[in-house]
């Protein structure tokens, strides 16, 4: 209703009381997204960090952290955010060590990538508990980023 009547105002104040009163899960998410939109419409960058944030905060995945990082990346917020990140992701009760494994990596922390992905399959991110491959293969392509189109192999591999 008030996205309808485009209350911009409006909606980013009630996804805001939403956000504090919603447990994690998709439901909060569509609170994120509706303080996403409010911000981009009002043209406030604050609400839409902060909306991209409890959008990751209320269901952690690729998506979701890729996007509040290159808005963080946007607004010249990328470390901070990426800490914030590592953070949360440490304390969960139930372990995302592939989302770890790759939120390390944004950060550069390469060293720690590779101590928290030491035990997985070299190949096979969707495969496991462990982040290796998305790690190996990340990295094999920063090295190859000036001659990616000849590296046809890291290619098909990135696209799986």
């Amino acid at each position: 209703m008030l996205e309808e009547k485009r209350d911009w105002q409006g909606l980013a104040a009630a996804a805001r009381e939403t956000l504090h009163v919603l447990p994690p899960g998709c439901f909060r998410g569509l609170a994120a997204e509706n303080l996403i939109h409010a911000g981009e419409e009002l043209d406030l960058a604050d609400l839409v960090i902060t909306g991209k944030r409890e959008r990751f905060l209320s269901d952690p995945g690729d998506t979701a952290l890729l996007a509040l990082i290159e808005e963080a990346r946007r607004q010249n917020q990328r470390d901070s955010e990426l800490e914030k990140m590592l953070e949360f992701l440490s304390a969960l009760k139930e372990k995302e060590p592939d989302l770890l494994v790759k939120t390390l990596f944004l950060a550069g922390r390469i060293e720690s990538a590779f101590q928290a992905a030491k035990n997985s399959r070299a190949i096979g991110w969707s495969y496991g508990s462990r982040g290796g491959g998305v790690l190996f293969a990340g990295i094999l392509a920063v090295l190859c980023l000036e001659s990616i189109e000849e590296a046809t192999t890291i290619k098909r591999v990135l696209k799986r």
